[in-house]
């Protein structure tokens, strides 16, 4: 069952962002599940000339769709999977040059919604009851876009329960089916978290710091929430870990105090080190890998609704809640003084991992959707 990736060009090297890790653990999981070793994947490259239609969207580069339809042609593939509505401009090419070619869109989130939370999100408190209004042309594409991709394709993808709702309820989605986001390989090879209960603790913040929601929540961490922990435990430690970071991300961890790694190569030794790792997202889409890698290495979580969103997660069991600075303060210090719910929090989210994001389940999830097409 011959099957062609669509996705953005992706630089060569070790994977670096939620967007690589679920396009490469699809096409490795897809390619299982139809015994298709040698399964393509088309990097397509934006076009810098043309206008987009949408902020969510991206022109393609006119050589890259000569290309796409080339090989689509050649390889008469039995579907094809589109990673993210950014790629709209090649499911309105595929739709229109092979009208009966089943086409998978993966929405790696709901962009209109989540470009018109992160709108809010910008403006000040006061403001922000109007944002939409100030933003409805903007927003009004975003939807375009967003309900044209789903209407051209034959089924979505979506990495949870909650934005397969979305997609039904705001979208007009029919065929939608739920696959989760993976466990990243590297936490397989990472020996259980089993932190140091001599060393000071260490909070620890993983994220791209070019995002928006984790610029802010590293912000946070470093003016509030920090500060509240030292009130508690005075010696604690941040440790914040991720690629990208503007000189201002720089030198508020450094003004802080505290320790930046930029770029990590490894990210075992760091959850390793920490006594926790604390979330605090107040915007943002889709599931968190992040929270997901947490969970499998048994680190445990302190986190916000909105960063543990549809996980499923149960507070004081799964991980612990947190929307205050002093709420992160109180559980952060709980679990630097209390060894045994670290460890119950750990076995839980082991447990989480083996149930409903491991390898085996994904592939099921995958190989009922391909099932569903197919019907």
């Amino acid at each position: 069952m011959p099957f062609i990736q669509i996705t953005f060009f992706e630089k060569t090297g070790d994977v670096a962002s939620g967007y690589e890790l679920r396009n490469r653990a699809n096409l490795s999981d897809l390619s299982i599940c139809v015994n298709e070793a040698s399964a393509p994947t088309l990097g397509l490259q934006a076009d810098g000339e043309t206008r987009a239609l949408a902020r969510t969207t991206q022109p393609l580069d006119p050589r890259d769709i000569e290309r796409l339809v080339e090989t689509v042609a050649r390889l008469k593939p039995d579907f094809v999977l589109i990673e993210g509505v950014a790629l709209l401009q090649a499911l309105e090419v595929l739709r229109h040059r092979f009208p009966a070619l089943p086409l998978i869109l993966d929405m790696h989130n709901v962009e209109s919604l989540l470009m018109a939370e992160t709108d809010r999100a910008r403006l000040p408190r006061m403001l922000r009851p109007v944002a939409d209004a100030l933003n409805r042309k903007r927003h009004l594409a975003e939807l375009w876009a967003d309900r044209r991709a789903v209407e051209l394709a034959s089924m979505v993808w979506t990495c949870s329960e909650q934005d397969a709702a979305l997609a039904k309820r705001h979208l007009g989605a029919t065929t939608v089916e739920v696959i989760a986001n993976p466990v990243p390989d590297w936490c397989a090879a990472t020996p259980m978290h089993g932190h140091d209960t001599t060393a000071a603790p260490v909070v620890l913040f993983v994220g791209h710091l070019g995002y928006l929601p984790n610029r802010r929540a590293v912000t946070r961490l470093c003016r509030t929430i920090m500060p509240a922990l030292a009130r508690h435990e005075p010696s604690a430690q941040l440790v914040v870990a991720g690629r990208n970071p503007s000189v201002r991300v720089m030198r508020r961890v450094e003004e802080a105090g505290h320790e930046l790694i930029v770029n990590p190569m490894d990210l075992g030794p760091l959850y390793a080190r920490a006594t926790a790792t604390a979330i605090p997202l107040a915007q943002g889409g889709g599931t968190r890998i992040k929270v997901i890698e947490a969970l499998a290495v048994g680190c445990p979580i302190v986190a916000t609704a909105k960063a543990v969103e549809g996980l499923g997660l149960r507070d004081g069991v799964d991980y612990l809640a947190a929307e205050t600075d002093q709420d992160f303060a109180r559980a952060l210090a709980r679990l630097a003084s209390q060894p045994a719910l670290r460890a119950a929090l750990a076995e839980a989210g082991r447990n989480i991992v083996t149930t409903r994001y491991a390898a085996p389940v994904r592939r099921a999830s995958i190989a009922g959707a391909l099932e569903h097409l197919r019907a």
